[in-house]
């Protein structure tokens, strides 16, 4: 079988790593090629048999004539290249690649299955809104993250849920005790992972830990400002994008999400499987359907940053506290191990093909 996958780039992000991880299984026992819109760094291990295009024809909008002309031009290159290599299956990520795709496949009858990576009320522009509600209909199958972005989906016939899985070897995990005191974050410096809230909160914390935050973005100035104001230098460490982040989900005690919303979050799912004791906020949708409140982590009232606080302290306070999270949460994540994750998937495509 000759699968095309289809994203904007392998930048950093969980969308882009889950579709190395699903290129580099199915490149196995079929032909993958992995088509790239954009032309820009890639941070993820690729299978060397696997078919890597990049079609490098990104560029950025200035008014709204000039985005029309860039998509029918990426439009373009994209039926170009899959109609030279013609695959039996497109199966493409986030909203609009996945609405690029679609027309595609539509204008080549060949089937996709569009993953939505991105929450269904997350900021969009009322056009791209109009548009996945009017061509998702035309994707042969849609796959959500959670099931409860999944109810937002209802106009749709064939939708369904994989959640996003975890590659990790559940026997190198350290117990607590053997960990350095840390409360870990991970994830883009953007307003919409709050990491200047957690830095607030932290501030007002009498502890020796550190709070070490792991990721690059835009926000990098805002939050060197409110290391500098509160004296934080000492306690409070931006240590950028690297690329051992499992080190630090190993030796860190305590890991903490603050987003304001997540459509699944990957870093909260690998910290668990990391054995870290985790605390995130009720946000939608993710959270809810990874941790089993004060079971395996801790959900804290969404936006309520004196329960954050204080439930970062009692943490910090309790190692057998962390110790159980710890052991539970290495447990519970199991359930979203890699080939489970990825036998959801072979199952969704056999269906797909055999149909067509």
């Amino acid at each position: 079988m000759r699968i095309a996958f289809v994203i904007s780039s392998l930048s950093n992000g969980g969308a882009e790593k889950v579709m190395s991880l699903l290129a580099n299984y199915f490149v196995k026992h079929n032909e993958v090629f992995l088509i790239l819109l954009c032309k820009q760094e890639i941070v993820y291990d690729i299978d060397d048999n696997i078919n890597l295009i990049e079609l490098n024809c990104c560029k950025k909008s200035v008014n709204i004539i000039d985005g029309i002309k860039n998509n029918i031009y990426r439009y373009k290159k994209l039926k170009n290249k899959i109609t030279e290599i013609k695959p039996d299956i497109i199966i493409s990520f986030l909203t609009q690649t996945n609405i690029l795709s679609i027309l595609v496949a539509n204008s080549l009858n060949i089937p996709i299955i569009s993953s939505e990576h991105s929450v269904y009320n997350a900021e969009k522009s009322k056009i791209w809104k109009l548009l996945r509600r009017h061509l998702y209909k035309k994707s042969n199958y849609v796959v959500t993250l959670t099931l409860s972005d999944l109810k937002h989906y209802n106009f749709l016939q064939h939708v369904t849920n994989i959640p996003n899985p975890l590659l990790i070897n559940h026997k190198n995990n350290n117990l607590i005790k053997d960990r350095e005191n840390i409360v870990l974050a991970v994830g883009r410096l953007h307003k919409v992972k709050q990491f200047d809230i957690l830095i607030k909160v932290f501030s007002q914390i009498k502890t020796d830990y550190k709070l070490v935050i792991l990721g690059e973005g835009e926000e990098r100035k805002k939050l060197e400002k409110i290391i500098k104001e509160k004296n934080l230098e000492k306690r409070v460490f931006l240590k950028g994008q690297v690329k051992n982040v499992n080190d630090y989900y190993q030796k860190s005690k305590i890991f903490v999400l603050c987003s304001k919303y997540e459509s699944f979050s990957n870093v909260l799912l690998e910290a668990m499987g990391n054995g870290c004791a985790c605390i995130s906020f009720d946000c939608p949708y993710g959270p809810r359907e990874i941790i089993t409140d004060k079971k395996d982590g801790i959900l804290v009232k969404n936006q309520d940053q004196d329960a954050l606080k204080q439930a970062i302290e009692n943490l910090i306070k309790d190692e057998s506290y962390q110790q159980k999270l710890s052991t539970n949460a290495i447990k519970s994540s199991q359930r979203f191990d890699y080939k489970n994750v990825m036998q959801k998937w072979e199952k969704l495509i056999d269906k797909l093909i055999t149909q067509n």
